[in-house]
């Protein structure tokens, strides 16, 4: 069964919260088949295999690879690994720590282009709070969407709204290079712009899409994101994106990143690994 999403997470330092987040993706009612690829760095290996073994559907494959965690964590080279091992047709990285609805995935495959960047919101949950109950609690019949709910119903969302999931065509990701992994901060911000230029260049009217399952929450109402709904189109960089771009533009000689993209990610496993452990933080 090959895969149609491969969902690519990184496991550095947050194992407890990372089990919630992974739990959720092993509870989603996806109508395609896709595997989630996890690179591992702590120690809860023994909890989430159990959770693996309760819960995985059998549309789902899911891969754990242990890797020694590096002085620097260098999210950009970590997710471009991750892609390496993947092989779904379409990629899709995500934050560990983030709880996902049961129909994340059917909702992204049934409302977005798949010739653009997918930047995806979701809600960024604090896991140690009164809205979630033991992680042994949670199966098919207990899931977390009345939790993630109940968070939304009383936050105020711009707090609680994450764009930190993307979904993109594995073709488009290794043709405009991937992630810039010479970069330890603002990735998500430097990608977006990579994949801006990449697709306007191939004349899609719509390179970046932000998108959001927001209005399907009873009670909730959004403030000061006027831009934001089910299908939104465009480039939206908010204040801090828009400071994040200027410090990247200034820095992208000094960590011998560029913004051409003519240069395919290289899929070879050595150098994509050496990459995760090559960074000094200067």
């Amino acid at each position: 069964m090959t895969p149609k999403y491969s969902i690519v997470l990184v496991n550095y330092s947050k194992p407890e919260m990372a089990t919630y987040g992974i739990l959720s993706w092993l509870l989603q009612e996806s109508k395609v088949p896709y595997e989630v690829v996890l690179l591992h760095c702590t120690d809860y290996e023994e909890k989430i295999r159990e959770l693996v073994d309760k819960h995985k559907p059998d549309n789902c494959d899911f891969k754990i690879y242990d890797i020694n965690k590096p002085k620097y964590f260098n999210l950009a080279a970590f997710r471009n690994l991750g892609a390496y091992y993947a092989e779904g047709e379409r990629l899709c990285f995500a934050s560990v720590d983030i709880v996902r609805r049961r129909d994340f995935i059917n909702q992204i495959d049934n409302s977005t282009d798949h010739n653009c960047w997918v930047s995806a919101g979701s809600f960024h949950i604090p896991i140690h709070t009164q809205y979630f109950k033991d992680i042994d609690y949670y199966s098919k019949k207990h899931t977390f969407d009345k939790a993630i709910i109940k968070v939304a119903a009383k936050n105020n969302l711009t707090h609680t709204l994450d764009y930190g999931t993307a979904f993109v065509n594995r073709e488009h990701f290794v043709n405009f290079g991937g992630y810039g992994d010479s970069l330890l901060f603002h990735e998500d911000v430097h990608i977006d712009m990579r994949a801006n230029e990449y697709f306007k260049r191939r004349g899609s009217k719509h390179p970046i899409e932000r998108t959001t399952d927001v209005t399907k929450y009873p009670g909730v109402k959004l403030k000061g994101r006027k831009r934001i709904d089910m299908h939104t189109h465009g480039m939206l960089i908010e204040h801090a994106d828009k400071k994040a771009a200027r410090k990247i533009l200034k820095t992208v000689d000094k960590h011998e990143e560029t913004l051409v993209f003519d240069k395919p990610l290289n899929l070879d496993e050595s150098y994509l690994m050496e990459r995760i452990y090559r960074h000094k933080c200067d």
